[in-house]
């Protein structure tokens, strides 16, 4: 299992390389075209999107993703594909002719006022696009396809870039032409995907399949609304006590760090639908410990990588206004890597410990709420980066802890105690390595990485000569 993880995720990881690679184009493509306002407003819709995602089809495809994974009999597979599908697509129909009706009170708001309404109906088609496509996407990972997964996410990536270059530009759209991209993108991977996957969707409604997984996936939704909590409730505290101008900043800034999520979107993608699979198997436990102890040298490399080039990236892809929050980055990459961690403790998931996982994220996105509130305003943007990195670690704690009663996986404790210290390390001379000359960076990063490698020496070793053999 280790074996296929790593080869499946360097697929995935690949995939997610080229597609946020695309995303962080952006970045430099419209900097100089938008306005921190503008950057602030699009963060927040993506924000509103990807709540409502979470909750509007009742996380129907976390159930797909548990059932499918599990399941041997290829007609179940197709009723809960296809039902899955049938049924996200009544309840977006039936959410956006409700919020239609509210539509000046729903961009007030979002925005404070209602002159932006324009986005709010811009925001509600996103959401369906991409509620559709992130549900037909991800049936590709259970089916263990991840080159099909591949190809459509640099489709949707490249769809997204190409329309929103013509939208800004062309069009000179500004913020809305920006989601009118997401939109196209969102519809061409959907219709992509289930082109790729058809032979599981069909005309099939199959009320009991349908009630078996919203049985495990309704309380999720509150576990997915504290989830989003945790990710987004910085923006909306920033704009708060700071102002949209500063949300654009940090959102500017997230976009650097989510760099570091190549290495989370690798490894979820392909570890998650094989631990489910293949969890009882001998030794599958092993291989989830060994899994975790390469993911966080893995993201603990790259936020090396961000804290010594932070200001060049910022300068270089968003321009020198952006720059006095550059040192940001590796804090929100440190939390993008915690916020991952959950995915090497299956066991609540395997035992559908559903309510309990609900538990662990709305304590995760009250601290988060809390401590927002009370950083910020001493602070400012640090104290948002502050917040989400304490209450990351605290439900990355909570998930390890609790998820070992169902599931024991043997975590190599002094491995993983030894790269936190280098990631502290990176922590605390951030600062002066970010303006130190090149020489320095670079001797820098090789001690970083040298000091990553040596704990883990005999697993990288041993992991070599098997995918070497593997490509013999």
């Amino acid at each position: 299992m280790l074996k296929r993880t790593v080869l499946d995720g360097l697929v995935y990881a690949i995939a997610a390389v080229l597609y946020r690679g695309l995303l962080v184009l952006q970045v430099p493509l419209f900097a100089r075209v938008l306005t921190p306002e503008d950057f602030g407003a699009i963060d927040l819709v993506e924000a509103v999107v990807t709540l409502i995602n979470l909750t509007v089809a009742l996380e129907v495809s976390q159930a797909v993703g548990v059932f499918f994974s599990t399941s041997q009999d290829a007609r179940e597979k197709r009723a809960m594909a296809s039902t899955s599908l049938w049924f996200t697509l009544g309840a977006y129909a039936l959410f956006i002719c409700a919020s239609l009706l509210f539509s000046n009170e729903v961009t007030r708001l979002i925005f404070g006022s209602e002159s932006r309404v324009n986005l709010t109906f811009l925001m509600l088609g996103y959401s369906f696009a991409n509620g559709l496509f992130l549900l037909s996407h991800n049936l590709l990972r259970w089916m263990l396809r991840p080159w099909r997964f591949f190809g459509v996410a640099v489709a949707h990536g490249i769809v997204s870039v190409l329309a929103a270059a013509v939208f800004v530009y062309g069009f000179n759209m500004g913020s809305a032409g920006v989601l009118s991209s997401q939109i196209i993108a969102g519809l061409v991977g959907a219709a992509a995907s289930i082109a790729l996957s058809r032979e599981f969707y069909g005309l099939i409604f199959d009320r009991e399949v349908l009630k078996r997984m919203l049985h495990f996936s309704g309380p999720l939704v509150f576990s997915s609304a504290a989830v989003f909590a945790s990710m987004f409730v910085d923006r909306f505290c920033i704009q708060r006590f700071l102002g949209l101008n500063e949300v654009g900043h940090y959102g500017v800034t997230y976009r650097l760090a989510s760099v570091v999520g190549i290495v989370v979107v690798g490894f979820s993608r392909a570890f998650t639908p094989l631990i489910y699979s293949r969890y009882k198997e001998d030794g599958a436990p092993l291989h989830v410990a060994q899994c975790l102890s390469i993911f966080t040298a893995m993201g603990v490399a790259i936020i090396g990588i961000l804290a010594a080039f932070a200001p060049f990236l910022t300068d270089f892809l968003a321009g020198p206004s952006y720059r006095s929050s550059a040192q940001l980055v590796p804090l929100l990459a440190a939390s993008i890597i915690l916020g991952g961690m959950y995915i090497f403790a299956p066991g609540l998931a395997i035992e559908k410990r559903s309510k309990e996982i609900a538990l662990i994220s709305i304590a995760g996105a009250s601290l988060n709420l809390i401590l927002n509130l009370l950083f910020i305003p001493v602070f400012g943007l640090f104290g948002a980066a502050y917040a989400t990195v304490i209450s990351s670690a605290c439900t990355a704690i909570a998930w390890l802890v609790r998820g070992q009663r169902w599931y024991k996986i043997p975590f190599a404790k002094r491995e993983l105690l030894s790269i936190l210290a280098v990631l502290a390390v990176i922590w605390i001379s951030a600062g002066p390595i970010s303006t130190a000359n090149w020489s320095i960076k670079v001797l820098f990063l090789v001690a970083v990485l040298l000091f990553l490698y040596l704990p883990l020496r005999s697993l990288f070793d041993s992991m070599s000569k098997s995918i070497a053999k593997k490509i013999d």
